[in-house]
């Protein structure tokens, strides 16, 4: 056998089951250093709360979702166990469950140095958490609607865009090709070409930081899953929304979701989206030149705050912003 080699690890071990196999959970009894462990082995979190306010555990899932970024794992999800019984109403599994848990809470109590527990304290914390369960529910339903109509904005976006690019298909094809190519003049705008070869290279909408990236997003919270189109920039309210490149402008309105909006076409089916401005500056039809005032940082449509909404689009699908925006410093 080679040095260093493990037959374990090429060997089965048996009895193999029929069924599928368990998902391992890691248990977490309040270090920060197992939380790391577990998101160093790539395991999904369980937290044993045995009594007091479960918020208290906030700061352990915020470490276990930053290890795992940091150690390039997928996001994972979060469970967490208390004791609990099943009754036919709340008052019977208050009654049935004391004499256990009391039993339960002072042994472990003793072994950590706390006081015994009474009836009172046991059902001051379950009102607690009858309490804070009916807030969760209540803000989980409203993350839900919020997350439902983000997605049927971005598809009415979306499709927004599809049109407006048949539109500009259909309007090309009516136009007779040039007997030869003209010289565009300072500022006009170039083809679609001059767009894609400023990959990397293009200038900032507006100044401030980006505060939501382009991609997959998971909500640390509640789990819900969505993909950002786009990217939000932080800025301050009424500074400057400038086009990245000349351009066409194709629209400029209220779009719900959205709220003042304007969309530049670039040429060669690039466009660049504008969205939560204070005010437009530009009108549909008007011919931009890179670094043109078309607009003002607002929260038209934004539910946190002065932003920024960017996108840029090729042939309707959206492209990484940070990927064609020059590098700040």
């Amino acid at each position: 056998m080679a040095e260093g080699m493990c037959p374990s690890r090429s060997t089965p071990a048996g009895p193999l089951s029929e069924n599928p196999p368990l998902t391992t959970w890691v248990g977490v009894g309040g270090s920060p250093q197992s939380v790391v462990r577990a998101a160093r082995y790539g395991f999904p979190l369980t937290l044993a709360i045995i009594g007091g306010d479960p918020r208290r555990f906030k700061p352990y899932v915020e470490l276990y979702y930053r290890a795992l970024t940091q150690l390039g794992h997928a996001s994972l999800p979060v469970g967490i166990h208390s004791p609990g019984h099943i009754a036919e109403s709340d008052e019977q599994a208050r009654e049935e469950l004391w004499p256990a848990y009391q039993v339960m809470r002072n042994r472990i109590g003793a072994e950590r140095g706390w006081g015994p527990t009474s009836r009172a304290e046991f059902d001051q914390e379950a009102a607690k958490r009858r309490a804070l369960l009916s807030k969760v529910q209540d803000e989980r339903a409203y993350h839900d609607r919020m997350v439902g109509e983000l997605s049927e904005a971005t598809r009415r976006l979306e499709a927004f865009i599809r049109d407006l690019q048949e539109k500009q298909r259909r309007a090309l094809a009516k136009v007779p090709p040039p007997s030869r190519p003209a010289r565009p003049a300072p500022g006009d705008a170039p083809s679609g070409a001059g767009f894609a070869s400023l990959r990397g290279r293009l200038t900032w909408p507006a100044d401030g930081r980006v505060v939501a990236e382009y991609g997959p997003q998971v909500n640390p919270r509640f789990g819900t899953k969505t993909f950002r189109n786009g990217i939000d920039i932080e800025a301050n309210e009424g500074s400057n929304i400038a086009a990245v490149f000349p351009g066409h402008v194709v629209y400029t309105g209220w779009f719900r979701g959205y709220g003042n909006l304007i969309i530049v076409d670039h040429g060669g089916e690039y466009y660049t989206v504008y969205a939560h401005a204070a005010d437009i500056r530009v009108t549909e039809g008007d011919e931009v030149k890179q670094g043109q005032i078309i607009g003002t940082v607002g929260d038209t449509g934004s539910l946190q705050g002065p932003r920024l909404y960017f996108e840029v689009r090729h042939e309707g699908k959206p492209q990484d912003p940070a990927q064609w925006l020059r590098p700040k410093g």
